[in-house]
């Protein structure tokens, strides 16, 4: 009986506490009412708003701090975020400022102007060599041609002594007459012509002609003097005798076209042909005995370390 009396009383004693609490409840809410309070943080109708999501959630999110949900409730309104790595490697990337990324390419571009010039040096070094390569196998297919022919070296021309080689199976690729660096200078030229009044004109690699290709180059009334090509035999210094070198179009022109001849001596006429000092003022030289080398000469005139004229055994190879 009295255990019965005991659960009526707990019962009703309850029911009086959450009446209580049902009516703070809405004591409170009359009073945010009368406020003009809601459920949002003030804004400019000077009613409350919730809080700016990126500040006053989504960082402290980030942060691993407490999250305030309402600013304007009466009472405590956050909660705990515990930390999460993945949470901040993932979100928390940072983001290229503009100065960030100038000095990034500001970098770059000292980086490019310090290597530059080393790769531009290294690029002609590969330059020179393929050269010397092209020319040795010119030397090559003269000693076939001269084996061939009881002795002679080609004429110069008529035909170019370029396209002699290559009508005659002497010569399979064209292209060995061209020369890298004179088409880093002359783009337009990309190929040798193989038909034409010009076929085989504007290569690389000009030829001795006045004392190899023919013997036009001894003074009239000299018994040298003739318009056949030299014979190997008459070549006394053979090691030191120029067959062919690169070579440009002489003074008179603008441009840094090739040419298939050479001249021994400055020419007046610019179609005769000039030494080319191209490979950072080297000119690379094949040799009548087959060896090519590199020689520095003066750009401007490299008749200076090269000689000129008549004397000179390096033109001449000391011919009989």
């Amino acid at each position: 009986m009295y255990s019965r009396k005991c659960r009526i009383e707990c019962r009703r004693r309850c029911s009086r506490v959450k009446t209580e609490i049902f009516t703070l409840i809405k004591l409170l809410m009359r009073r945010s009412c009368k406020e003009n309070i809601s459920f949002r943080q003030q804004g400019r109708a000077g009613h409350c708003q919730s809080s700016d999501p990126v500040s006053s959630f989504f960082l402290p999110l980030l942060n691993c701090s407490n999250v305030e949900l309402f600013k304007c409730f009466p009472v405590p309104s956050s909660f705990r975020i515990p930390c999460s790595s993945v949470l901040t490697s993932r979100v928390k990337i940072r983001i290229f400022t503009l100065i960030e990324l100038l000095i990034v390419v500001a970098i770059i571009a000292i980086l490019a102007g310090m290597l530059l010039p080393a790769l531009n040096k290294a690029r002609e070094k590969a330059y020179t060599i393929r050269c010397i390569n092209n020319e040795k196998q010119i030397g090559i297919m003269m000693t076939s041609y001269v084996s061939d022919h009881k002795g002679y070296f080609p004429l110069y021309s008529p035909p170019y002594w370029g396209k002699t080689f290559y009508d005659n199976g002497y010569m399979k690729n064209p292209n060995i007459l061209l020369c890298s660096t004179l088409l880093s200078m002359n783009p337009a030229t990309k190929e040798v012509l193989l038909t034409g009044s010009n076929a085989f004109a504007f290569i690389a690699y000009g030829y001795n002609w006045q004392f190899i290709g023919s013997r036009m180059g001894f003074p009239s009334g000299d018994s040298r003097r003739s318009t056949a090509s030299a014979k190997l035999s008459q070549i006394r210094r053979s090691q030191m005798c120029y067959l062919a070198m690169d070579s440009r179009v002489g003074w008179t022109s603008p441009k840094f076209d090739g040419t298939y001849r050479v001249n021994a001596s400055l020419p007046s006429n610019a179609g005769y042909g000039i030494p080319h000092a191209r490979h950072g003022g080297m000119v690379n030289i094949i040799y009548t005995d087959g060896h090519a080398a590199s020689v520095r000469a003066n750009l401007l005139n490299p008749y200076l370390e090269l000689g000129s004229g008549l004397n000179e055994d390096r033109w001449t190879g000391g011919s009989q």
